[in-house]
């Protein structure tokens, strides 16, 4: 019998959340389960993963700019754009994270 999507889905978060479970203070593991939920639109579920991932590694940018993708995708703005700013005082080299937080102010008047 093929199983529906939201059975795979829910077996796919039980494998994560079995792995999390095995590797608590796993930066990987707990951001590929916010890009999971993030791209089943699951937007505040993968905003606590991020954040959870933040807590774990706060020298490491990427929780914060998916946490900012996440709030962009949401509508906010604001928020988006200081996730952005948190990740880019992390790794300053990255001109498409500048960029993204220059655009984000002008379009939205965020200063």
């Amino acid at each position: 019998m093929l199983k529906s999507s939201n059975e795979k889905s829910m077996n796919i978060m039980s494998i994560i959340s079995a792995d999390l479970r095995k590797y608590k203070n796993s930066y990987n593991i707990i951001v590929e389960k916010g890009f999971y939920l993030r791209s089943n639109g699951k937007y505040k579920d993968a905003i606590i993963e991020f954040k959870k991932a933040q807590l774990t590694s706060p020298e490491k940018y990427k929780a914060y700019w998916e946490a900012g993708w996440a709030y962009s995708l949401m509508g906010k703005y604001a928020d988006a754009v200081k996730e952005y700013e948190s990740a880019y005082i992390i790794d300053t080299t990255n001109l498409l994270l500048k960029e993204q937080i220059k655009l984000l102010k002008k379009r939205y008047s965020i200063k």
